[in-house]
């Protein structure tokens, strides 16, 4: 159970070199929204210790669970963790299918930022 290298405090066979066709279906994945929605009402009450716990945990169970790739990146961006949150954007950005500057990321940019924010909302 390695962690990632790009720190993002997932297994790394569940991050960066996580294959998406092993990955739940869209569907599936979405079945875990209501605990998402939960790690995001945690991070909002400002208790990042319990977000970051239930995120990590629904993203074990489903790499791309989108809100709770969200949460995660918004702790770490939250953190001043600049590598993880741009791995994490950019999956965010592939699991949406933005562009390919987007999914690749030519850097911390403020635009992948601002699209990253709109992805769940």
């Amino acid at each position: 159970m390695a962690p990632c290298p790009c720190a993002s405090g997932l297994r790394r066979l569940r991050c960066c070199e996580a294959s998406p066709a092993a990955w739940p279906s869209p569907e599936a994945a979405a079945a875990l929204d209501a605990q998402a929605q939960d790690a995001t009402k945690l991070f909002n009450e400002k208790k990042y210790t319990e977000a970051e716990a239930l995120a990590l945990k629904l993203l074990d169970l489903a790499p791309n669970q989108r809100i709770a790739l969200r949460v995660l990146f918004e702790l770490r961006k939250a953190q001043n963790r600049p590598t993880p949150a741009e791995a994490l954007v950019r999956r965010l950005a592939f699991l949406t299918g933005l562009p390919g500057w987007a999914r690749f990321g030519l850097g911390w940019t403020r635009r992948v930022i601002a699209l990253a924010a709109r992805l769940t909302a």
